[in-house]
């Protein structure tokens, strides 16, 4: 259920942020808004990255790290048909109604990738 919150929400969060006008800080707003009636956003962490190298090589990251390593982007200032990605993330016993001490480091997710209008 929290992933599917959390892709729905980089999933709007992403389509807001395609417009010309918008700021990264608006889209992350968004996710926060769209979050925060399930859950504590204060643990969420958002990202929003330029998305410009997947139109070369086409490889989603697929570690933290790699996701963290992207180039930040101003959404704003991004050019026509630019590729960016939205991503939230939060840790399991962050949201779980019982934590599992064995679980604890166990990342949920969601992502969007968007090209900029």
């Amino acid at each position: 259920m929290i992933e599917n919150l959390l892709d729905g929400a980089s999933r709007s969060a992403a389509r807001f942020g395609s417009n010309e006008g918008i700021t990264t800080a608006m889209v992350e707003s968004t996710v926060i808004d769209m979050l925060s009636s399930s859950m504590d956003t204060s643990n969420v962490d958002i990202i929003v990255k330029d998305g410009s190298s997947f139109d070369n090589d086409g490889t989603l990251p697929t570690t933290e790290e790699e996701y963290d390593n992207l180039p930040n982007i101003d959404v704003a200032q991004a050019g026509h048909r630019q590729l960016f990605l939205v991503r939230a993330k939060v840790r399991y016993n962050d949201v779980a109604i019982l934590p599992v001490p064995l679980v604890g480091n166990i990342v949920l997710s969601g992502e969007s990738l968007t090209r900029h209008e």
